[in-house]
């Protein structure tokens, strides 16, 4: 699925305005490429921007799965990107909750950021106590 093929489900049609801007000409040179395909810093960036964050997010848990502190600009950065889009857009999806709790388990013999590890462990409580609070079948 590339996010063209996603504009044309939603009947939208992008096109770049006069005024190019960074964000346009990032969005152009990745619209046509497959999401898994994309890169980490262009996962980040589409996070980020809110772009098809529903979509984006198994893409981005995948790429954390293989590498817990990956970035493009620096170690941690995706889950830097997957922390703010849970506080903006998917925080009641307790499906990808789950499993960001799974993939970050190990996470703190191996970050050496101290700021970024609270912020982490901090993810995960509210993580955990998001998923302790959905109701039970």
């Amino acid at each position: 699925m590339k996010f063209i093929d996603m504009e044309r489900q939603l009947n939208q049609n992008f096109s770049p305005s006069d005024r190019p801007s960074p964000l346009s000409d990032w969005y152009v040179s990745v619209r046509e490429i497959s999401i898994v395909e994309l890169s980490v810093g262009d996962i980040c960036h589409a996070l980020r921007q809110k772009v098809f964050v529903a979509e984006v997010l198994p893409v981005a848990i995948s790429m954390l799965s293989e590498d817990v502190l990956a970035g493009d600009r620096y170690d941690g950065e995706l889950i830097c990107a997957l922390i703010d889009a849970f506080k903006n857009d998917w925080g009641a999806r307790s499906d990808f909750g789950e499993k960001v709790i799974n993939v970050l388990a190990d996470i703190d013999c191996l970050m050496k950021d101290s700021e970024l590890l609270a912020e982490v462990r901090k993810f995960r409580a509210l993580l955990r106590d998001q998923g302790d609070a959905k109701p039970r079948a």
